[in-house]
């Protein structure tokens, strides 16, 4: 039976390995996240020990991405707007991670490209389906990089959800840690049974997504996608079960 993407994009291999540089930052800022945070994490078993993946976040709050590199023993590709670039010390941070920059407002072709080779060499990518941050804390319209990359590499999604991190700006001024949890859903993958993916497809399959991202967030940072009962799952190949609780799935 054929699976999405190559055999080469599935095979077990190792996974690519943190340089010294971002083994010092790691030994940084893993000790400082324990101060800063309580944090709590459901199922990291969800995330695979090697072979490319996406994993798929609620973008909530700046420091979301470094709090996940910290934390993941993987090592991770994160996008970030480009932007970020002009800010102090953030620059050179993307610089060591080898972050992704994107032009916001345009399909970054260029972007999308290094997303795709990132996943054909194996790493583990961070993508915010929404494209920034979601200043409300819910669920925004998104668009459709993580669809468009991952049925162009055959690489599994994972979806993130994330609670509490904006609220760690402001207890770090008061010395107090702040509870964050974050839920790693079932992981999927998009159908497209050997062809290319039209534009209504991808949407498809981006609105599809958006539920599953939902359905690992509380009710209250759902947003647009907090009626699980209107999702569905064609265009998804769910390995490990729905994320969707059993009377909403479709």
């Amino acid at each position: 039976m054929k699976e999405n993407g190559s055999k080469a994009m599935t095979e077990e291999r190792k996974p690519p390995q943190y340089n010294l540089g971002q083994k010092i930052a790691i030994a940084v800022f893993r000790p400082l996240f324990n101060l800063l945070v309580h944090l709590e994490m459901e199922g990291l078993d969800n995330i695979p020990t090697s072979g490319p993946a996406i994993l798929m976040i609620n973008h909530v709050a700046f420091l979301d991405p470094v709090m996940l590199i910290a934390c993941i023993r993987r090592r991770i590709v994160p996008m970030s707007k480009i932007e970020n670039l002009k800010l102090p010390g953030v620059n050179l941070l993307i610089g060591l991670w080898g972050a992704i920059n994107v032009r916001r407002g345009e399909v970054d072709r260029a972007a999308l490209r290094r997303a795709i080779e990132a996943l054909k060499a194996g790493h583990l990518l961070l993508m915010a389906p929404e494209g920034t941050r979601s200043k409300s804390g819910v669920l925004q319209e998104p668009h459709d990089g993580v669809a468009y990359v991952a049925t162009r590499t055959g690489a599994m999604v994972i979806p993130v959800g994330i609670v509490g991190t904006p609220e760690i700006g402001r207890n770090w001024k008061q010395l107090r840690p702040t509870d964050v949890r974050v839920t790693f859903g079932r992981p999927f993958y998009f159908e497209t049974a050997g062809a290319r993916v039209g534009r209504e497809e991808l949407s498809l399959m981006t609105r599809e997504a958006m539920y599953q991202l939902a359905a690992v967030l509380p009710p209250q940072q759902r947003g647009r996608f907090a009626n699980l009962r209107e999702a569905t799952t064609r265009l998804l190949r769910l390995t490990r079960g729905n994320n969707l609780p059993a009377e909403d799935a479709a």
